[in-house]
């Protein structure tokens, strides 16, 4: 193994295979079975992740879009989160600050907003998503 290399879980589990396998203990055939599993058991970890959102990022996602909504129908105001909680339409009574916040970092509603900061406080107004940043140079 490379020195620049990351030693992950599998990486190690790998290791620990072969060094039993070139071991001459009793129980190896035993431990490089369970080794072995715990190998597969990371590869079907890490490929759970590309699987479809659940109910609850779905209604998330739903929640966004109508921020997403206000905001551009507000093109010109700016908006701190307590003033959005108050006016979005449709978000329930109960939402925390917190819960609002991370809706902004969503897929679906980070390209069309700006946050500003103004004076301590964090407003944001809607900004249409741009193709390129050459604007910005």
């Amino acid at each position: 193994m490379e020195k620049t290399a990351k030693m992950t879980k599998a990486v190690a589990f790998t290791l620990a295979v072969q060094a039993l396998e070139a071991s001459s203990l009793p129980n190896k055939d035993e431990a490089i079975a369970k080794v072995l599993k715990e190998i597969e058991n990371l590869q079907k970890k890490n490929s759970k992740g590309a699987g479809a959102p659940t109910k609850k990022q779905v209604a998330n996602m739903e929640l966004g879009e109508q921020v997403v909504q206000y905001l551009a129908a507000h093109p010109a105001q700016m908006f701190t989160i307590g003033e959005l909680m108050k006016n979005v339409p449709g978000l329930p009574e109960d939402i925390s600050n917190q819960k609002m916040t991370s809706l902004f970092r969503l897929d679906n509603v980070r390209p069309y907003y700006r946050r500003d900061i103004v004076k301590g406080k964090a407003y944001f107004q809607y900004s249409q998503p741009a193709d390129t940043e050459e604007e910005e140079g």
